[in-house]
């Protein structure tokens, strides 16, 4: 009905309504002081992200990480068996010498015993070689001895590891290795009886000379070599064969 006058609605105190806020849950703040609690990313060129960035980046260090050739392998033992003798040098001092642990090391070699047989047999082949060549330049008898000495004394001291492992090691041999060698060995000092013998033929030589003992004298005289050859020594290789060369062919003349 017009004019009628409209229910009043109670309005709320300014208490009520103040304590009806308080009592409702609060959402939290997207910003606020935690936000300077998280830790900073670090800004490139900061000194002190570079050298955490930096050290981060190092990787960890991995033990023994080198890399090694057979050749390498071949080398070292044929310094050791020379300086410590076969059965003084284990696998682990070869290794602790190659930097390379024992898996790594047998990757290239098989065994100590494979190891003395290749140095040695790559010994006794420079000897032979040396007297294929000698006896194939088609010399006069004592030019040929010569060749043999001056020979004999260069690869000594150019191969002064390997060549005191043949000539002291060899005992150590394998037995299924040990007649090759010796094969290999006599050949050699058939060399010497072979030119030994032609210079007596030819009145180079003393006649009547023991060609076996004369051989066998000149190349123990040879064979000493590496005992006390001194490479920082005042004599050169050349003027040692040449001397050594002398002494023997002294011995030898009528």
């Amino acid at each position: 009905m017009r004019g009628a006058p409209r229910a009043a609605t109670p309005s709320r105190s300014s208490g009520a309504e103040s304590s009806e806020r308080s009592e409702r849950p609060q959402r939290p703040r997207a910003a606020g002081p935690e936000r300077s609690e998280r830790p900073q990313r670090p800004r490139a060129g900061d000194p002190v992200s570079s050298v955490e960035g930096a050290v981060s980046a190092v990787p960890a260090p991995t033990r023994r990480a080198v890399r090694r050739s057979r050749d390498d392998v071949v080398r070292v033992a044929g310094r050791l068996f020379a300086e410590r003798g076969f059965h003084g040098t284990s696998m682990r001092d070869l290794g602790d010498e190659l930097g390379l642990l024992g898996s790594s090391l047998y990757a290239h070699i098989g065994s100590k015993n494979e190891l003395l047989v290749e140095i040695i047999e790559e010994g006794a082949g420079l000897f032979q070689s040396l007297a294929d060549q000698v006896a194939a330049s088609g010399t006069a008898p004592r030019e040929q001895l010569r060749r043999l000495v001056v020979g004999h004394v260069a690869i000594v001291t150019d191969n002064l590891d390997r060549a005191a492992t043949l000539l002291n090691e060899g005992r150590h041999l394998p037995e299924g290795d040990r007649g090759r060698i010796v094969a290999m060995r006599d050949r050699y000092q058939d060399a010497y009886r072979t030119v030994l013998a032609g210079g007596i033929a030819a009145g180079d030589f003393r006649a009547g000379l023991d060609v076996h003992v004369a051989a066998t004298f000149v190349l123990s005289l040879l064979n000493a070599l590496d005992r006390w050859y001194d490479p920082a020594g005042a004599r050169q290789p050349e003027a040692i064969a040449e001397l050594l060369f002398d002494f023997v062919v002294r011995g030898l003349e009528p």
